[in-house]
């Protein structure tokens, strides 16, 4: 076991990995911007590395109604134009549901199993005031309309100009959900307001990238409920070469995140426009321009958050005529979708678009499905040591739940007299990827203290090599020991841990401390 530094957050300052990087680049074509960390000198990206490709499309008729008994025969799968072979097929019917009750792991955590999961995002970042509160009442009004013990575990996301917050936890109740929303205060959309769209575009990049490593390593599918204007457009045609390769980076790794997370985003759009063209002009940004690749990759030259959101399987509803029942449309669709899996039957190459296209026999039935993702054999694990600190970073501040590795603290001890904290976690093994030799493993885990409000007050970081025994069975699933120090600290009232495995699958836990005297 290695020391590590701490997480710099000091340098970031409520920054992403993403806006370090896009503002290194557009600081350097302006010559104005003080030295930013290198993060070793490398572009973040997290790319997919198993060949693997699954699909939830969802097949409607015109008036929008689900169809979810059509056999495997009547879908055809294209990647690139070639057709492609389906191993692996299930109807909406036989997509797992939320247990009544579910079940806990060997450390005691939740363990939602297969089933979907709801994430609202309230946008207050991109999005005037008054339409974010009128979008949280509306959010309001859709749970009030749903039973006590929601059908799938739902969560709710907060961005604003400082960063993003876990709103409310996972979970069915829906009296946890109300509280949370009824108690989430409005803040001004200060980037919005200062036209700083690069930090508009990076911070909503950036949450959308947690949203999917928070469940990375989980089966179940994923929907993402974005109640705002969006994403500002992005239009390369007269940036640099640099930025034009570190915003398309940054996008190909969202891409990717988001299909290795079974993560579809829909979009509920607050703009009181009078029609759906005018929206739909607001966001179009250079859709006939003579894309080049056999792909024609829809990221070369720009960015849109309606192209980005079809890319995903999702759908851009307009106007603000009744959000409730949009949520419910969108969530509606979400849980009727096919899973579909195929191993592409041409070589990947690193980095390449690979164009996606589902169709049914039926020349009158809709599919809704992915349209593409940036192929790659590369490790999923981030390539730089700078990257892993600021996924870690994340994690501890936005305070939402991670799964993809199942960890809890244990016990802590607090020594005045030395003014340290020492907690005893525990790690499941079976949830940390096996190393290339069989039988070990490697974790960089991180304990933050965090005061009152919820901010991080200080924090240690250890890097942890662990004997696995990928061999033994669930039943008798057994756990690593991590110890972490951190300095005590009068106003702490929360630890947050946050394990990273070699994969980039990330877990956290919390555990409440008394006030300090």
């Amino acid at each position: 076991m290695n020391n590590a530094p701490t997480l710099p957050f000091k340098v970031l300052n409520a920054t992403s990995r993403i806006f370090a990087a896009l503002l290194m680049a557009w600081c350097t074509a302006a010559g104005n911007c003080a030295q930013q960390p290198s993060a070793d000198q490398t572009i973040p990206t997290v790319r997919v590395r198993s060949q693997l490709v699954v699909l939830n499309p969802v097949v409607l008729r015109s008036d929008g109604t689900p169809v979810r008994n059509l056999p495997q025969s009547a879908f055809t799968v294209y990647e690139n134009g070639v057709p492609q072979t389906i191993r692996h097929f299930e109807l909406p019917s036989t997509t797992s549901k939320a247990a009544v009750l579910p079940k806990k792991d060997k450390l005691g955590r939740v363990d939602w199993g297969n089933a979907a999961e709801t994430i609202l995002v309230l946008d207050g970042l991109n999005t005037p005031f008054d339409e974010v509160a009128y979008a949280r009442n509306q959010m309001s009004r859709y749970l009030k309309a749903q039973p006590d013990m929601l059908s799938v575990p739902t969560t709710i996301i907060g961005l604003t100009s400082r960063g993003f917050k876990a709103i409310a936890p996972l979970t069915r109740d829906r009296a946890v959900l109300l509280k949370a929303l009824d108690s989430q205060k409005g803040t001004l959309p200060e980037a919005l307001l200062m036209n700083d769209l690069l930090r508009q575009f990076t911070l909503s990049l950036a949450a959308l990238q947690q949203i999917a490593l928070s469940g990375s390593g989980e089966s179940g599918s994923k929907e993402i409920i974005w109640m705002g204007r969006s994403f500002p457009n992005v239009d390369m045609h007269t940036s640099t070469s640099h930025q034009t390769e570190v915003l398309h980076h940054a996008v190909q790794s969202t891409v990717d995140l988001l299909l290795k997370a079974r993560a579809t985003v829909y979009v509920i759009d607050t703009t009181p426009q009078s029609s759906p063209e005018e929206v739909d002009e607001r966001l179009r940004l250079n859709e006939d321009a003579d894309h080049t690749g056999p792909a024609k990759d829809p990221f070369l030259y720009g960015f849109t958050f309606k192209s980005f959101v079809e890319n995903t399987g999702g759908r851009y509803f307009f106007g603000r005529n009744d959000l409730s029942q949009e949520i419910r449309e969108s969530l509606d669709q979400g849980e009727d979708f096919y899973t579909i899996s195929y191993i592409p039957n041409t070589p990947i190459s690193d980095g390449e678009y690979r164009k996606i296209d589902v169709r049914v026999d039926a020349p009158d039935l809709i599919v809704q499905s992915r349209q593409g993702y940036y192929a790659s054999d590369m490790e999923p694990a981030a390539t730089s040591i700078g990257v892993q600190r600021f996924d870690l970073y994340e994690a501890v501040n936005s305070r939402m739940e991670y799964t993809g590795v199942s960890a809890v603290i244990q016990s802590c001890a607090i020594d005045k007299a030395a003014q340290q904290i020492t907690c005893k976690a525990l790690v499941a093994n079976q949830s940390i990827s096996v190393g290339e030799d069989g039988e070990s493993g490697s974790v960089v885990a991180v304990l933050a203290a965090l005061d009152e409000k919820n901010q991080s007050i200080t924090n240690s970081v250890k890097d942890f090599k662990l004997k696995l025994n990928p061999t033994e069975s669930t039943s008798g699933q057994s756990a690593t020991a991590l110890t972490l120090t951190l300095p005590l600290k009068s106003d702490t009232r929360m630890l947050r841990l946050v394990v990273r495995d070699s994969s980039g699958r990330i877990g956290s836990a919390d555990l409440s401390l008394p006030p300090q005297h």
